[in-house]
């Protein structure tokens, strides 16, 4: 299969979750998958699909809603590609989900593989006294849904401000910055 742009966009949507058809037909789709598509059509984002499963990189099943859409993700020969055309570093990779519980508190999950990077962010939780706070290892952790590690690290918790996000944002910058700074230094 000859790789062209309207691929490496499939690629990039299908690697954190599986989707339907209609999200990569829709007028809103960068906003629904947070991509630039620059320009790429419907019509070349369905035969970029087509080629793709006809590949074996994605596959095709029945909606667990609907009986008559289907939702497309990432086969492990799919997320092989993505690794290689998107050169994820798994140990820098950290996974931030939040969904409302109420009207006004969120209960937060941090994934990642990095030790470090997990005691940095319990610190953080702890110096704000935030409540609630659960913690465990993963095994196998599963930093998106079709690749395996061996194991990871989450955090859960209940906030309910905008100043536990504010400090959240404020270190994952600072996290990077250190993760960049040890690799350089290991590149020496």
């Amino acid at each position: 299969m000859n790789i062209e742009f309207p691929h490496l966009i499939i690629l990039d949507c299908l690697s954190d979750m599986e989707t339907e058809l209609k999200f990569f037909l829709s007028d809103e789709r960068e906003a629904i998958f947070n991509i630039d598509f620059m320009g790429v059509s419907s019509e070349d984002l369905c035969l970029a699909l087509g080629d793709m499963i006809f590949s074996g990189w994605v596959y095709k099943v029945r909606a667990p809603h609907s009986e008559e859409a289907s939702v497309y993700g990432l086969t492990e020969l799919g997320g092989r590609a993505w690794e290689h055309y998107f050169s994820p570093d798994w140990d820098a990779f950290i996974l931030d989900e939040c969904s409302f519980v109420d009207e006004i508190h969120e209960r937060c999950n941090f994934e990642c593989a990095n030790r470090k990077v997990f005691d940095e962010i319990m610190e953080c939780l702890f110096r704000n006294r935030l409540e609630d706070i659960e913690h465990e290892e993963i095994y196998p952790w599963y930093p998106l849904y079709w690749k395996e590690l061996g194991s990871g690290y989450r955090i859960s918790y209940i906030r309910g401000s905008q100043l536990d996000c504010i400090e959240i944002e404020r270190l994952a910058g600072r996290w990077k910055a250190s993760i960049q700074e040890a690799e350089r230094k290991e590149a020496f």
